[in-house]
């Protein structure tokens, strides 16, 4: 299903997110919210929906003050109030998508995923790295927390948040045509981003931070000014639409009312939907390996040009009379805070922003909270740490909440400026 998309402009975007969390306050609103995504009637589990409703509350008004402390210290502590923002924003999608078995309460008494759901790796190493940028994060790793014997069962706040997680959606700006008019509609439509990795490949893997920073899109400028190159790689889409219409047939049922002259009704005989992308920089390697992997989930995408670097794509759908939405898949994309657009090189290996800013956060709280020694002699002695690390902390900071906003509502919301 398509979620709605919102682009609204904003003097504070970052208040503006909050505000539409607080919606979240009012406990009819939630609970309404809660049986809309369980399927439930308005009489069935009524306490536990509520309860369930007024915890979620909680956690949206806890992290609200952990993100607002956070924004009046330094880098020494503002990771682990970042953190704990984050735990608490995700524990609000859970309270929403998870069953009451995941409600605090019900949790304590089963004595279940009392665990951040990440585990630590490599830590200590950090602190013979922090001459080196891509050496200082790539050493900085965690995996997800597993508890049987034979470690196979996710355990913790990650995989359960992991698991309460959609996948991403992003913007694209479409021409409407119909009927062969020269004016048009220009309509923003939300599109799915790359699938989500599945949660036990995911269980098996390291997450490095390096790997992960170079997936978000916001960092993607100043990666390449500190000589990182990014996962990434900009380009740009265009779509337009055609809808090709014909007037409808007249009633000919007898004793059928005469009506007065009017323009005949249309009705509509096929879409055809046309997409045009972009995709720069890209290495020999890169572009090989994008095609290979678009060529197999894709049968109609066509490489109208290729360069040494670049890439222009097309692929048109069509589909008959009727009132359906189109289901186009794109090669994967993902914006940045202006809406400005990247195309996902690797697809198959993609961590979703907000499970990535949840594991970078996860890291640097911990590394700020556990290993003071190594984090204050990085952010005082490496100035390239600091930046980008500063950087990547206002990012998160003003997304991640707008992330888990268009979680909680099914909606993409673009809130700039």
């Amino acid at each position: 299903m398509h979620p709605a998309s919102k682009i609204l402009t904003s003097e504070n975007p970052i208040e503006d997110v909050w505000k539409y969390l607080r919606l979240f306050l009012h406990h009819p609103f939630v609970e309404e919210r809660i049986r809309n995504v369980h399927n439930l009637q308005k009489t069935d589990s009524r306490n536990n929906v509520r309860k369930q409703a007024t915890q979620l509350g909680y956690c949206i008004r806890q992290a609200e003050e952990y993100f607002k402390a956070s924004s009046q210290v330094g880098l020494a502590t503002r990771p682990v109030l970042l953190y704990y923002g984050a735990v608490s924003l995700t524990q609000a999608l859970i309270l929403l998508k998870q069953s009451g078995e995941y409600s605090f309460d019900a949790l304590r008494k089963t004595d279940k995923h009392s665990h951040h759901g990440l585990d630590r790796i490599g830590f200590e190493d950090a602190g013979k790295a922090t001459d080196d940028i891509e050496q200082f994060f790539s050493v900085l790793r965690c995996r997800c927390h597993t508890k049987d014997k034979e470690g196979q069962e996710p355990w913790g706040q990650f995989p359960i948040f992991y698991q309460s997680l959609e996948a991403s959606h992003f913007i694209v700006e479409a021409d409407v045509h119909e009927g062969g008019k020269t004016s048009y509609l220009n309509a923003n439509l939300s599109e799915r981003c790359s699938d989500m990795i599945p949660l036990a490949t995911l269980s098996a893997t390291d997450l490095n931070v390096l790997d992960i920073l170079k997936t978000l899109p916001d960092l993607y400028y100043l990666l390449h000014e500190l000589g990182v190159r990014p996962e990434l790689r900009r380009g740009d889409l265009k779509r337009t639409i055609q809808q090709f219409v014909k007037p409808a047939p007249p009633d000919t049922t007898e004793g059928a009312p005469v009506k007065p002259e009017q323009p005949p009704k249309m009705v509509r005989v096929k879409t055809v939907d046309t997409s045009d992308m972009f995709i720069n920089d890209l290495d020999e390697d890169q572009k090989n390996h994008f095609l290979d992997f678009y060529r197999q989930r894709i049968p109609k995408l066509i490489v109208v040009a290729e360069f040494p670097n670049n890439l222009h794509l097309n692929l048109i759908h069509e589909i008959g009379a009727t009132n359906d939405a189109l289901d186009v898949y794109y090669p994967d994309i993902v914006e940045d805070l202006s809406g400005a657009k990247f195309y996902i090189v690797r697809p198959e290996s993609y961590l979703h922003e907000p499970a990535a800013f949840f594991v970078i956060l996860y890291c640097l709280g911990h590394l700020a909270r556990y290993y003071p020694d190594i984090w204050m002699k990085a952010i005082d002695t490496n100035s390239q740490i600091r930046e980008l690390t500063n950087s990547l902390l206002n990012i998160a900071y003003r997304k991640f909440p707008n992330l888990i906003l268009d979680q909680l509502t099914n909606t993409k919301h673009h809130i700039h400026i």
